[in-house]
C-alpha cells in the first residue's frame, strides 16, 4: 500500500516536471517568434535566470522579461514590459495610478502635483521636483494619451526615462505581446514629441518687395460686375462699361481659352479602404513609415469599403472623433497579404450619426466617409462616415 502511494507520488512529480518543461519550451518558441518578428534579441534564460527579450524599436529601448517573486507555494510569476523614450525628458516626474494606498498617503500629506484637471488628478499620483515644469509638460494632449494608456494596461508606471507595465503571469500569447510592445513604443514616441508653441513676432517682418495698388479700373462689386472708380465732382463719368462676371459651369471651355479650375467637393473621388489598409498594414513597415505615408497620401480623403460588423454602440466621446453623441462602429476587413504573417485583418472605426439604425453583429456592412486617422499599432483606420449604404 505504502509502495503504491510512493510510486503514485513519483509519477505525479515526474508528470509535473515534464509538464513544466513542455510549457517552458512552448514559451521559448512564442517569445523567440515575437523577437524575430520585431527584430529583438532573445535569451531563453535558465533555472537561475529569467528569460529576456530586448532591443531597439523606433529609437526606443525595449525590454521584456519574466520575473519570479517569492519561493515555493508563495512564488509568483510576472512579465514586465519596459520601454524607454527615444530621448530623456527634460523634466523629472513620476506618474502612477492613484489606488487606495496612494490616496491614503496623499491624505496624510504625501507629495502630489495637481494639474487642475479634476478627472486626471483623481486618477493619477504625480510626483516631480519642479511642479511648474511638470504642469507645462503634461499638456492636455499628453494627459489624454496617458489616460488612454492607463485604461488599456492594468499596472503601469512612467517617469522621465521610461514606462513600465507588469502582467501578472507569464505572457504566452505572441499576438498579445506584439500588440503590447508596439502600443508602448507608440506611446513612448508620442510623449517625446516636442510641444512647440508658435511665438508671434513683436513687429511685422520687413517687406521683400514694393507693394503696389490694384488698378483703379478693376474693382469687383458684390453684384458681380467690374466697374470703374466713382466720378470726380464736376467731371464726366468715365466711359468704362460694366462687365458681368460669367458664372462657373461644368461645360468644357472653348478651344484656345484659359480657365482657372476650382476644386469641387461634389466630384471628390473615392479610394478603397481595403487597398489603403493593405498598403499601410500588410507590409513590414514601422510606425513612423506608416504615419508618414498616411499623412502624405491618405489623410482627409474620401474612402469606401465593406467588411464585417463587429461592434456598434452609441458614444458621447472618443479620442479621435471628439465630443458629441454619435454611433461608433467597428468593421473588420481582411488583409489579403501580410508580410509578417501574424495578422490577417485590420479594423475600420466608423463615426455614424445617431439616426443610423442598429444592426446585427457579424453581417457585411458597407460604408463611405472621410479618412481622419490611422493607428499603426492597433491596425485601425478611423473614418468619419457621413453616408452609408447597406
Amino acid at each position: 500500500m505504502e509502495a503504491g502511494i510512493f510510486f503514485l507520488f513519483i509519477i505525479i512529480v515526474i508528470g509535473s516536471i515534464l509538464f513544466s518543461i513542455q510549457q517552458s519550451k512552448q514559451l521559448d518558441q512564442t517569445w523567440s517568434a515575437v523577437a524575430r518578428s520585431l527584430g529583438l534579441m532573445y535569451d531563453s534564460g535558465s533555472m537561475m535566470k529569467d528569460r529576456v527579450m530586448s532591443g531597439n524599436i523606433d529609437g526606443c529601448a525595449v525590454t521584456v522579461q519574466t520575473l519570479t517573486r517569492g519561493s515555493g507555494k508563495d512564488s509568483k510569476k510576472y512579465t514586465r514590459y519596459q520601454v524607454s523614450y527615444p530621448r530623456t525628458m527634460r523634466v523629472s516626474f513620476r506618474i502612477s495610478r492613484q489606488g487606495f494606498v496612494n490616496s491614503l498617503t496623499k491624505a496624510f500629506g504625501a507629495q502630489d502635483i495637481e494639474m487642475g484637471d479634476r478627472e486626471f488628478d483623481q486618477l493619477f499620483m504625480i510626483k516631480g521636483d519642479d511642479a511648474h515644469a511638470v504642469a507645462q509638460f503634461l499638456t492636455l494632449e499628453r494627459r489624454e494619451k496617458i489616460t488612454r494608456l492607463f485604461h488599456e494596461f492594468n499596472d503601469v508606471e512612467m517617469d522621465e526615462i521610461s514606462l513600465t507595465s507588469v502582467y501578472y503571469g507569464r505572457e504566452s500569447s505572441g499576438s498579445v505581446m506584439i500588440e503590447k510592445i508596439q502600443r508602448l513604443v507608440e506611446f513612448a514616441g508620442s510623449m517625446a514629441v516636442e510641444q512647440v508653441n508658435p511665438v508671434m513676432p513683436s513687429s511685422p517682418p520687413p517687406l521683400r518687395f514694393k507693394p503696389t495698388l490694384a488698378h483703379p479700373g478693376t474693382i469687383l462689386t458684390q453684384a458681380g460686375t467690374v466697374v470703374g472708380p466713382p466720378p470726380l465732382p464736376g467731371s464726366a463719368s468715365p466711359s468704362l462699361p460694366a462687365t458681368p462676371v460669367q458664372p462657373t459651369t461644368n461645360e468644357p471651355p472653348a478651344e484656345g481659352s484659359e480657365t482657372c479650375a476650382m476644386p469641387s467637393t461634389a466630384s471628390t473621388a473615392s479610394e478603397s479602404a481595403s487597398m489603403i489598409g493593405q498598403t499601410l498594414f500588410g507590409q513590414r513597415w514601422g510606425i513612423t513609415e506608416i504615419d508618414q505615408t498616411f499623412a502624405k497620401k491618405y489623410r482627409g480623403i474620401h474612402v469606401t469599403g465593406e467588411g464585417t460588423l463587429r461592434s456598434w454602440a452609441e458614444n458621447s466621446y472618443d479620442f479621435v472623433f471628439g465630443t458629441g453623441k454619435f454611433v461608433k462602429a467597428t468593421i473588420e476587413m481582411p488583409l489579403e497579404k501580410s508580410a509578417t504573417n501574424l495578422h490577417g485583418s485590420f479594423q475600420v472605426i466608423l463615426k455614424l450619426p445617431l439616426s443610423s439604425r442598429t444592426t446585427d453583429h457579424g453581417r457585411e456592412f458597407s460604408f463611405a466617409g472621410k479618412l481622419v486617422k490611422a493607428d499603426a499599432l492597433m491596425r485601425q483606420l478611423y473614418v468619419d462616415a457621413y453616408e452609408e449604404s447597406v
